[in-house]
């Protein structure tokens, strides 16, 4: 019963927050500038961090891909190595994603090529699609100096 209460006075406390503070007014050079703040997002990152775990592993790699351009806190905590369950658990939400068979590349790398339409090269927006062989995207300046035809691989090199 004390939880109850607690959780009722937390949230009517979060609530005058968000009244006392939704609009912050600042006065610059004459200017009446009106920002609104993003409490709900500040309340997020306050939570502790398995929590934040468990959200995160209930989406899809594009969302956590999407989540970790948000914030600093939030890409240390999807792109580090000790993340991985979170990915495979992503990987699990999506129906589409297709499989993952190399082991040379990390999975947010991968989701990045699969879903970030930027050149592997010069990082210009492209909407070539994605080499599934060498892995990389590569818009149609760059594909005519990054790739070179199996005409001009030497002998050797063939059957590496």
């Amino acid at each position: 019963m004390s939880q109850d209460i607690y959780n009722q006075e937390y949230l009517k406390r979060l609530q005058l927050a968000d009244q006392q503070a939704t609009c912050l007014i600042l006065r610059s050079e004459s200017l009446l500038v009106i920002r609104t703040r993003l409490h709900s997002f500040w309340r997020f990152m306050d939570l502790p961090t398995e929590v934040i775990t468990e959200v995160l592993c209930n989406v899809t790699p594009f969302e956590l891909l999407s989540l970790s351009h948000t914030c600093k806190f939030l890409q240390e905590m999807i792109m580090r190595r000790t993340a991985e369950y979170i990915w495979l658990t992503a990987e699990r939400n999506s129906a589409t994603y297709p499989s993952y068979p190399w082991a040379d590349i990390s999975k947010p790398h991968f989701a990045g090529l699969l879903f970030m339409m930027l050149c592997t090269a010069c990082g210009n927006h492209t909407a070539n699609p994605l080499d599934p062989f060498l892995l990389v995207r590569l818009c149609s300046k760059c594909c005519s100096t990054e790739q070179v035809a199996h005409v001009f691989v030497s002998p050797k090199l063939t059957f590496i």
